[in-house]
């Protein structure tokens, strides 16, 4: 008997142009734009880039399952800088800026859509999982279902826990200071109304509020959405990337192992698994940085051409790219499956299959991934022991002159409006579809999976009186100072926004974080449909302490199993445990207005998914593209391949993969069919890279934007959005 890994791309595919359109400010309006951008890295809603259909091989069982899921959408943090009172006055500004001043470019639609706009959470639920996160998690948990009816059945067969991470670069540093990022702030600045150019740290804090209220109500209209143009929401959405690129991915070395313990719990879980063994699954509920990580460390996502500061033009086919690998509920997981006698697995990163290196069209048998894991991925991990590694990464001073420029755009009127934002991009945007394989039967699934969609919070300079000001100043610059360039139509969506979270919400799942969750359960449910046979006692399900992971885990099993738990076990919650513990977060809190009014954008984009997030209006699609890139760049170097170390520091991590599916070969008859685990960024990005996922040819670079642009593999939109995840299938 001899096994076959099957490894499946969770991703859709994305078409993207090298040429960066330059937009008119004066004719576009956001509110009209049907297909408004909609990546905003980690804060992408789930359903904008999950895969659309869950695949499995022909002529097989499954076995058991792995998976990691991140969190879903969550309401905002404190590090998120988004307050009431602070977007409320920004709101009143813009908004004044245009109707006293006689300044700002926003339509008219976009105006009154800021005049209505409403701080949409309270204290008391910052970083709780919001609605969609809680949608997240029981859509995922019902695709599933679906995929795997029999199998998921089975409640008591499954096993649920968690995962932790950290870093940071200077290469993200140096993209803040590039011309891409001076013309965004000035640009949003215009649009906007403002006499003086905006500080990055202002416009991120504008981009984060578009992005949560997109993740959490994907299909509205964000008002802050209405600062940016697609364009901008480009640049924004790599800057997210550049951010967990050397923070989780491949930018730094060291990331490669600092998902070891997940790389060994998943290697452990399906090499141990027998075929009469009572567990089938084990599943992880974590952050967005504990998907990158364990992506990183299984070499996934890896760009030939590192995410630098100044390659953003050539990254934008980037592999590394977090709204489309780590959104909100991102998820990895790894499906052993039973094809005829012979053993298979398949990786999904966000319910699609990984075409990973070395396999046929992605699929392995068992043996080769196996000595995979001994030879390459776990090569360089302690035994038994975490690694916790931080290098970072210098850079060189080289500032690009690319120049985008959209003066007529209007984000209400966009029928395509930029929708990725990097590690925040709602997962739906991205992810990708799972799809049976072939005659075979699923023998495993390993999984790690981010937390779904969450609030942001101070960290993120998002505070509850910041936003809210920031509104008042735009539309006091319109109405008022009679400047900025933002469409009537995106002041109006401004209007109406109101910050309705408080500060204790801070990073707590949202509704649609859990939506994430629950949709990835039932779309494997669909795809293996054996699971509705299966019970908890057939899964391993395990989670981190942090609220937004175990309500993702709840969400996310809920799903899985048809069950209504409402709180998890003691024993599938980690605070300190050696073997899954792989890190900490150094939390970063930026200055820069620019980049904090683009982290509020992306946030509101992954709380509301297809939503007109008003803050988002302030930039254009060039500028969201040069954020994007600026986020991959940092999560390249810290997380990806743009450090040496980085693809060993998901050595424990790969060798609990490998473990499971050497143990689902040797015990065929087990009942322990799948193992899920839920995690962060950090642990997903490292594991990619480690596994040689979205590789570029040329490294990321602060000097390559223009080439990496529409070229890049490494796209943490599409990779690390918030609910993103790794799947390994086994098949027989």
């Amino acid at each position: 008997m001899w096994m076959k890994l099957y490894i499946s791309l969770g991703l859709i595919s994305i078409e993207c142009l090298v040429a960066i359109v330059c937009y008119d400010y004066d004719e576009y309006c956001y509110s009209d734009d049907s297909t408004p951008y909609g990546y905003f890295g980690t804060k992408t809603p789930y359903d904008n880039v999950r895969s659309k259909e869950i695949t499995s091989p022909n002529d097989c069982s499954t076995y058991f399952i792995w998976s990691l899921i991140s969190h879903g959408t969550r309401h905002v943090i404190d590090s998120d800088g988004l307050s009431p009172k602070s977007l409320s006055d920004i709101r009143d500004e813009i908004v004044k800026n245009h109707e006293q001043d006689g300044r700002g470019e926003l339509c008219e639609e976009d105006l009154d859509l800021l005049k209505n706009w409403k701080f949409p959470w309270n204290k008391t639920t910052y970083g709780e999982l919001a609605e969609q996160g809680k949608v997240d998690m029981e859509n995922l948990a019902v695709r599933w279902e679906r995929k795997f009816p029999a199998f998921i059945n089975q409640r008591d067969k499954f096993q649920v826990g968690t995962y932790t991470n950290a870093s940071e670069n200077k290469e993200l540093n140096e993209f803040t200071k590039s011309s891409l990022i001076d013309d965004i702030c000035y640009e949003i600045s215009v649009r906007l109304g403002y006499e003086n150019t905006l500080k990055f740290d202002f416009v991120i804090k504008l981009y984060r509020q578009c992005a949560l209220e997109k993740a959490n109500k994907p299909s509205a209209k964000s008002a802050f959405c209405t600062a940016f143009t697609a364009d901008s929401l480009e640049v924004l959405e790599y800057y997210d990337d550049l951010d967990t690129y050397y923070a989780f991915g491949y930018g730094t070395s060291n990331n490669t192992n600092r998902a070891c313990s997940l790389a060994q719990d998943l290697y452990k879980k399906l090499d141990v698994v027998r075929s009469y063994d009572d567990q089938r699954g084990a599943f992880y509920f974590g952050q967005g940085y504990n998907v990158l990580t364990l992506l990183t460390k299984l070499g996934m996502f890896f760009d030939s051409r590192p995410l630098k500061h100044d390659n953003f033009a050539y990254q934008e086919s980037r592999e590394w790219r977090t709204s489309f690998i780590n959104p909100f509920a991102s998820n990895f997981v790894a499906v052993m499956y039973n094809c005829s006698n012979e053993r298979k697995v398949s990786f999904y990163v966000n319910e699609g299959r990984v075409q990973y290196p070395g396999c046929d069209k992605g699929v392995c048998s068992w043996s080769l991934l196996k000595e995979k894991f001994k030879n390459e991925i776990l090569k360089e991990c302690p035994a038994g022991k975490e690694s916790t590694v931080f290098t970072y990464l210098l850079c060189i001073d080289v500032k690009s002159g690319f120049s985008y420029g959209d003066e007529s755009y209007c984000y209400m009127k966009d029928q395509n409006p930029y929708v990725y934002f990097g590690s925040r991009t709602a997962y739906e945007n991205v992810h990708g579809e799972l799809f049976l394989l072939p005659g075979c039967g699923v023998v495993h699934i390993w999984g790690l999976l981010r937390h779904g969609t969450r609030l942001g919070g101070r960290k993120y300079g998002l505070s509850t009186r910041f936003i809210p000001r920031i509104k008042n100043e735009i539309i006091e610059n319109h109405e008022i100072h009679k400047r900025g360039k933002l469409c009537n139509e995106d002041i109006q969506n401004l209007k109406t926004w109101h910050y309705n979270w408080s500060e204790n919400m801070d990073y707590e799942l949202t509704e649609q974080g859990e939506a994430d969750m629950k949709n990835l359960a039932k779309r494997l449910q669909t795809i293996f449909p054996s699971f509705v046979t299966l019970s908890k006692e057939n899964f391993t399900f395990k989670t981190s302490s942090r609220s937004r992971c175990q309500k993702s885990a709840i969400a996310f099993t809920n799903g899985l199993l048809n069950t209504s738990v409402s709180n998890l076990e003691d024993n599938n919650i980690i605070t300190d445990d050696k073997l899954l513990r792989v890190g900490f977060i150094i939390a970063k809190k930026s200055e820069d207005f620019v980049k904090d009014l683009y982290t509020h954008c992306a946030y509101e984009n992954a709380w509301v998914p297809y939503s007109r997030p008003g803050f988002c209006a302030a930039f254009s699609k060039d500028d969201l593209k040069i954020f994007e890139y600026a986020a991959d760049l940092e999560d390249y170097y810290a997380q990806g391949y743009g450090s040496e170390k980085n693809t060993k520091l998901s050595c424990s991590i790969l060798e609990d993969l490998l473990a499971k599916i050497t143990n689902a070969k040797c015990c065929e008859n087990s009942s322990h069919k799948g193992t899920f685990y839920f995690a962060h960024s950090e642990t997903l990005l490292p594991t990619f890279a480690q596994l040689g996922l979205f590789k570029d040819e040329e490294p990321l670079r602060h000097d390559n934007f223009e080439y990496m642009d529409a070229r890049r593999k490494w796209r943490s939109s599409f990779m690390d959005s918030f609910a993103s995840n790794l799947l390994v299938v086994l098949y027989r």
